[in-house]
């Protein structure tokens, strides 16, 4: 979003999205596809991707469908991440940087809504909103 910093933004909820990013990119497909919903979204994405780009993906529960040779087409990767099997060493590694970020106001975490750590139960059942935008925070 702008607040957060983004130059560009575009609604994935519009049924126009894809068509909007290429007009934006000046016509040009992506080279870069940060992907949070890979199940819904893997096929779409090879759409708009440009040769030798690469898709990685962070979010996304169950199957994923895609035309592997229109993959292999663009001379392309999709890559999977995840913090949960991250070695030790390298979260120590990214939780540097990210204090460090944070201490300079280079980013700033979004709140979605703050409970009280009694409420831990009505915190959990608000992730699974629709529409929740940022972090949950509990306040001891």
């Amino acid at each position: 979003m702008r607040r957060e910093g983004a130059n560009i933004v575009v609604n994935h909820h519009e049924a126009d999205y894809f068509q909007q990013i290429l007009k934006l990119n000046h016509g040009e497909k992506v080279d870069v596809i940060l992907e949070m919903k890979a199940d819904s979204n893997l096929e779409k994405d090879l759409s708009l991707l440009a040769y030798q780009g690469r898709i990685v993906v962070i979010g996304g529960m169950g199957p994923a469908k895609f035309n592997f040779s229109q993959l292999k087409g663009l001379d392309a990767a999709i890559l999977a991440v995840s913090l949960l099997i991250a070695p030790p060493e390298d979260l120590q590694i990214i939780h540097t940087a990210l204090q460090r970020l944070l201490l300079k106001g280079a980013i700033k975490p979004v709140i979605y809504k703050e409970f009280p750590l009694a409420e831990t139960p009505k915190a959990h059942r608000s992730l699974t909103e629709s529409g929740h935008y940022g972090k949950i925070v509990l306040i001891p």
